[in-house]
């Protein structure tokens, strides 16, 4: 008789899985166009490359993220978003508007100085993903978390940093999540709907919505 199989965090993290392969192709294809994009005199946007860059937003990734993962896993998960995030805000100034941007114009210099910020991540982010996949393998599953726990918050709490670091604070991309903050929670009753703490040394309040889940915001900048 075969052995039982063993339940691990798998099928918690496969739309997550699915979610980031599907970012990454949209995030390629807005890329390849970019470059097309890029001349020697100027910039030339067209509404093939803006459509592009919108579609390639991560935000919908997020929503696949579930709460409660133990560090190890919930480490390797956010480094994969934020790889998902760096390139995106390293090309997002190219989702505004079609148009001719010449060279030496300021805005043409902003969009293409932002553009290597993404290459790091998007040169890693197979290997983080796959870690992730490996990681979730060897986790026991982490489904039924309430979206109102205190575990849903610290999740969007350090999904606010990460998306703060890539495009918060004039930043265009850049930030990977290879260092794991802690997050120090304010005292609090039980039950509160609106929690405040530190990630690090950086001030947070953290907001229940209505439906369930959280919001958060960093007081950084």
């Amino acid at each position: 008789m075969p052995a039982p199989t063993v339940p691990t965090a798998a099928g918690d993290l496969a739309p997550f899985v699915d979610a980031a392969r599907s970012a990454d192709s949209r995030l390629r294809e807005a890329a390849a166009l970019i470059n097309g994009a890029v001349r020697s005199t100027a910039v030339v946007v067209d509404a093939r490359t803006v459509a592009a860059v919108q579609a390639a937003e991560p935000e919908q990734v997020a929503a696949t993220i579930p709460p409660g993962m133990p560090e190890p896993l919930l480490r390797a998960v956010l480094l994969t978003y934020s790889d998902l995030v760096s390139r995106y805000a390293a090309i997002s100034s190219f989702r505004i508007a079609a148009g001719t941007y010449p060279r030496e114009e300021p805005s043409a210099d902003e969009m293409i100085g932002c553009l290597a910020n993404g290459s790091p991540a998007a040169a890693r982010f197979d290997a983080d993903l796959g870690a992730v996949a490996t990681s979730a393998g060897e986790t026991p599953p982490v489904g039924g978390v309430d979206p109102a726990s205190l575990a849903a918050a610290e999740l969007a709490v350090r999904l606010a940093d990460i998306e703060l670091r890539n495009v918060g604070c004039g930043s265009c991309g850049g930030y990977v999540s290879t260092t794991f903050v802690p997050i120090r929670w304010d005292d609090a009753a039980p039950g509160l709907t609106a929690r405040s703490g530190l990630l690090g040394d950086v001030r947070f309040e953290a907001v229940q919505v209505s439906g369930g889940g959280w919001t958060a915001e960093l007081n950084a900048c």
